[in-house]
C-alpha cells in the first residue's frame, strides 16, 4: 500500500498543476476582437480654431475583450478618428483606452488621447468614457460619451455610435 502512495501524490500534484494552468489559460486566452466604424459629434468648448463648436467625428475602432467571467470583462480599445470634416478641417485623433464592460452592456474606460490639431505641448490629453451596448445577434451597437478635460478650459465632449462586429 505504501508503494502506491507516491504515485497517488504525483497524480494529485499533476492534477493541481493542470488546474492552475487552466486558470491561467482563461486569463491569457485571446478573448474576442471587435471591429467597427465609429461616427458621431464632438462639442469643443471655448475653442476659436473652428467656426462652430460642433465637429463631425468618424473613425475606425478595434476592441480586444478579455473575458473575466461573472459579468465583468476587460476592454482594450484602440481608435483612430478624424474630426472637423463638416468645417473643411482634418483633425486626426488617436485614442487608447483601458476599461471594463459590466453585464455585456455598460462600458467604462479611460486612457490617453492624442490630437494633432492642438499646439504640440497641448496635444496629449486624458480621455474618460462611458457607454451602453445593445447587442443584436453578431452585431453590437454601442452608444458612448467621451470627455476630454483641458486645463485651458477647452474641454471636448463626444457622443458616438458604431456597428461593431
Amino acid at each position: 500500500m505504501h508503494e502506491h502512495a507516491p504515485a497517488e501524490q504525483e497524480r494529485d500534484t499533476l492534477m493541481e498543476s493542470i488546474e492552475d494552468i487552466s486558470v491561467l489559460a482563461r486569463w491569457f486566452r485571446p478573448g474576442q476582437q471587435h471591429h467597427g466604424f465609429r461616427v458621431g459629434d464632438a462639442y469643443t468648448m471655448d475653442d476659436r480654431t473652428f467656426t462652430s463648436p460642433h465637429l463631425l467625428v468618424m473613425g475606425d475602432e478595434l476592441i480586444q475583450e478579455v473575458p473575466g467571467g461573472e459579468g465583468l470583462d476587460v476592454l482594450m480599445v484602440g481608435n483612430v478618428s478624424v474630426s472637423g470634416l463638416n468645417q473643411s478641417k482634418l483633425v486626426p485623433v488617436f485614442n487608447l483606452l483601458l476599461g471594463v464592460e459590466l453585464s455585456d452592456a455598460l462600458q467604462l474606460g479611460l486612457g490617453p488621447s492624442v490630437s494633432w490639431a492642438m499646439p504640440a505641448d497641448e496635444s496629449l490629453h486624458m480621455l474618460l468614457t462611458g457607454g451602453w451596448v445593445d447587442s443584436s445577434g453578431a452585431l453590437d451597437v454601442p452608444l458612448n460619451l467621451f470627455w476630454i478635460p483641458d486645463i485651458n478650459n477647452r474641454d471636448r465632449i463626444f457622443a458616438t455610435t458604431d456597428i461593431t462586429f
